[in-house]
Parts: structure tokens; sequence; C-alpha cells
């Protein structure tokens, strides 16, 4: 398992894969350095591009948030390579900034 591009909103490797029927699940963290409102999760596999629900969508530093969508994953023992995007908003003192994470986790199903 292995996770490029993430800079700022890092994946937790050890919560992060597809399991049998398709369903992937990927953990992360917020290393943004400030509270952040998660606005909107896609995933880009195979199939185009799949919208992802969460656990939460304001976290604090350090705070984790679980990502999730079925039926995106191969149903068979197969590698993947899903594409994520996650935005969210900032707030640098009295401004709310728009910004957005991405990056590539490869894997092979549970």
């Amino acid at each position: 398992m292995t996770g490029v591009g993430f800079q700022k909103i890092k994946p937790v490797l050890s919560g992060v894969g597809c399991v049998a029927g398709g369903d992937f699940t990927a953990v992360f963290t917020n290393g943004v350095g400030t509270e952040i409102k998660v606005t909107g999760v896609s995933a880009t596999l195979s199939d185009g591009v799949l919208p992802m629900v969460y656990d939460v969508d304001v976290l604090s530093v350090g705070e984790n948030i679980t990502l999730s969508c079925s039926g995106c994953c191969p149903t068979q023992k197969e590698t993947y390579a899903a594409g994520l995007e996650i935005s969210y908003d900032v707030q640098i003192g009295t401004t709310v900034y728009p910004a957005t994470e991405s990056g590539t986790i490869r894997g092979c199903m549970d």
C-alpha cells in the first residue's frame, strides 16, 4: 500500500483498503495546522469519478476522517489505484479560503 501526493491531509495507510464486494475505506489525518471544514470528497478509479461519504466534516488538528464508497474497487484480488480529492475550507483570521488536497493510493484488494 502506498500513498503519494498528499501534502497536508495525510492517509493513515493501515486504515486504507478495498474489501470483497468492492467497498473502499480510507482514513486521513488533518495535518493542515488548523481546524478545517471538509466540503467534498471524490475518488477516481477505473469506473470514473465517484462521490465518497465521510464521517465528520469539521476536523481539528490531528483529528482523523474516514472516507468510504461502495462498489468502487475490484471484486477480485487485483491491484487498484485510487485518485482521491478532498476539498475543504480553512479560516485564516476572518477570511475563509477554499483548498484542495489530492493524491493517489495504490494497493491490492484485501
